[in-house]
């Protein structure tokens, strides 16, 4: 019998391998921000609050990914910055979503 959960790499994945940036939220006004190649949606940056993490952007290239994760350590650092589209998933299964991001103290 096959693997279920391991369909994908999911059970194999190693975020510390696979991460192309991250920045803790103590080092960027209370919200971090990780870039990494992720099995199931491919590059992709997150925002992490005090709720969690927030996909915000997908990228199809490693170079785009990494521009990216530039582009939202800026964003994030600037307090005037509250609300972002948290990205769903799973091709259409997890509908986007706009939240308000709760900085960490």
């Amino acid at each position: 019998m096959f693997d279920l959960f391991n369909l994908g790499g999911f059970a194999t994945y190693d975020y510390d391998k696979m991460k192309l940036g991250r920045i803790e939220p103590k080092d960027n006004n209370g919200i971090g921000v990780s870039t990494a190649n992720t099995p199931d949606e491919g590059y992709e940056t997150a925002l992490l609050d005090s709720n969690g993490i927030h996909p915000v952007e997908r990228y199809k290239t490693k170079k785009n990914a990494l521009l990216g994760h530039k582009k939202w350590i800026k964003f994030a650092n600037d307090k005037k910055n509250k609300n972002v589209n948290k990205l769903g998933g799973l091709t259409g299964l997890v509908e986007n979503e706009l939240i308000t991001l709760k900085r960490v103290k």
